[in-house]
């Protein structure tokens, strides 16, 4: 059964605190300041480019040709307008300046065309937590009735990790635009006017970034069948916590009223809302709770009655994310022994 929220159209709605142009402009003496680049490593390659070569020689037409070099034969895709992208978001990440002049000699231990690093990993986390655009959306799930708007340069990693909430997005069109702290006792819609889609777009950066850093955990709640009211996907997101063992009986006793069989989508949204924990992390931990813990067994399914006719490889990943694996099959339901 579809559980469906309240329409939220007939609920308050709040603008999430963020800088306009002019503010921008005022502040940090910055024009555009939305980088919409999703992928980590051509940043660092064509970072890399500018670093080791003379500044006088650096123009787009010469950056490409270079990253040309490392890269299977893109030439297509990699216009010169796009490498003006990638340069413009160093730029705006503070790396470089306007004269390709490197401002920060990070990469140290970096190879052009390699595979990221951890230490590169740790480099993309810093830029991440210094670059105001990210640290301002970050905020947002600090956000408290008693606290709307926060200093971006008062809020530390730690407070993230250890004081933010769940936030759950909208999409009315193509982009999120809508949000949620709650799916129980709705009193308060938070929204990006539709004035600020630039916005809306740079947030599906700021997820992807997240993600791909480990840092943030994102998924679609199809899997526990919560829509809303306009039957719209609603999506989950929060930053994740260090896993904790934790008694996994005592958890369903508490959350699923001694019930036998637990879906486990369910069973693994409900660790989610209480402990951020990453997903994956929570999985391993339920297989191993199954396999090793004789208090419980479990029920397989089929991939086909879960991916339902999707062939997209990243549509399955969505539909097939809150189910664990074990021998190759998903795994439907955890069984609570008598």
């Amino acid at each position: 059964m579809i559980k469906r929220l309240p329409n939220i159209s007939l609920f308050p709605e709040e603008v999430l605190p963020f800088l306009t142009d002019k503010e921008v402009y005022q502040y940090y003496n910055k024009g555009w300041s939305f980088s919409n680049i999703y992928y980590l490593k051509p940043i660092r390659d064509i970072y890399l480019i500018i670093k080791k070569n003379k500044t006088e020689d650096l123009n787009n037409k010469f950056i490409r040709y270079e990253y040309l070099k490392i890269t299977e034969d893109l030439s297509k895709e990699w216009s010169e307008r796009k490498i003006l992208e990638y340069v413009n978001a160093i730029k705006n990440f503070g790396l470089i300046n306007g004269n390709y002049k490197v401002q920060k000699n990070i990469f140290i231990n970096s190879a052009l065309g390699n595979k990221l690093s951890d230490e590169d990993l740790q480099d993309f986390k810093d830029i991440f937590f210094e670059f105001f655009r990210f640290k301002e959306i970050a905020t947002w799930y600090l956000i408290s009735d008693s606290k709307k708007q926060l200093d971006i340069n008062e809020v530390t990693i730690q407070d993230l990790i250890e004081k933010s909430r769940l936030m759950y997005a909208i999409k009315e069109g193509k982009f999120f635009n809508k949000f949620l702290f709650s799916l129980e006792d709705v009193s308060k819609v938070y929204v990006i006017p539709p004035k600020d889609s630039h916005l809306m777009r740079f947030i599906e950066v700021f997820y992807k970034w997240g993600t791909t850093l480990n840092f943030i955990e994102k998924f679609n709640l199809n899997s526990v069948n919560i829509k809303t009211f306009e039957n719209r996907e609603i999506t989950c997101t929060y930053f994740i916590r260090p896993f904790k063992n934790f008694d996994l009986m005592k958890f369903t006793q508490k959350h699923f009223q001694y019930q036998r069989q637990i879906s486990l989508p369910e069973l693994i949204f409900s660790i989610c809302q209480n402990f951020h924990y990453a997903v994956d992390e929570i999985k391993s931990f339920l297989i191993n709770e199954i396999q090793f813990n004789d208090k419980f067994t479990y029920e397989r399914t089929s991939a086909v009655f879960i991916v339902k006719g999707k062939n997209k490889s990243e549509q399955i990943k969505s539909a097939t994310y809150l189910y664990p694996l074990i021998d190759n099959s998903y795994v439907s339901h955890i069984i609570v022994r008598k």
